[in-house]
């Protein structure tokens, strides 16, 4: 069976029209989506350094704390240093609440981080060291989600964000239930 020269251009025109069809739809999503991300990571760009150094300062700062405490040293200072980024870190979760959904508690408990933890120092036990575990688990799972988050382009995906609230959660429980004086 002999195909038509006539009809043979026509398939191949059409054939070759419609893959320039499809190159174009793949090229405008792909385009689109870089947008996106491109987009997503020039907003939350400006807040990362400080947000990462408050982050760190918090958890630095209240280390500092329980063990000059077993020492018996004053940790006034580093009290006053941990709060002043916490407030930081308070300030920045207000401002990238919406591009990083469900950081928004674990946030807010590290900016309770020093006084949660200089509560517990003068209290028998080893109530303040759990607390800063918890703390310190909470601080690693926001670092790893907002960088995967920056890396990525996009929102934190919902595991992500469900990691970070438990951990959130175990630091208010622990602080439920700490013990009295």
């Amino acid at each position: 069976m002999k195909l038509d020269p006539g009809i043979a251009t026509v398939l191949a025109a059409t054939l070759a029209a419609f893959v320039s069809f499809v190159t174009l739809l793949v090229t405008i999503v792909v385009s689109w989506r870089a947008e996106g991300r491109s987009a997503h990571r020039a907003i939350l760009a400006p807040y990362l350094e400080k947000l990462s150094e408050d982050v760190y300062t918090v958890i630095a700062c209240v280390l500092i704390m329980c063990e000059r405490s077993e020492l018996g040293q004053d940790t006034k200072e580093w009290q006053d240093r941990a709060k002043t980024s916490g407030k930081r870190i308070d300030e920045t979760r207000r401002k990238v609440r919406y591009y990083l959904p469900g950081l928004d508690s674990g946030f807010r408990q590290l900016s309770l981080a020093s006084d949660h933890i200089a509560t517990l120092i003068p209290i028998p036990g080893d109530a303040s060291d759990v607390l800063l575990r918890a703390y310190q688990v909470l601080a690693k799972r926001i670092n790893e989600t907002i960088k995967v988050s920056y890396r990525s382009g996009k929102p934190p995906k919902l595991w992500r964000q469900w990691f970070v609230e438990r951990a959130a959660m175990e630091v208010v429980q622990l602080w439920k239930d700490r013990p009295n004086r």
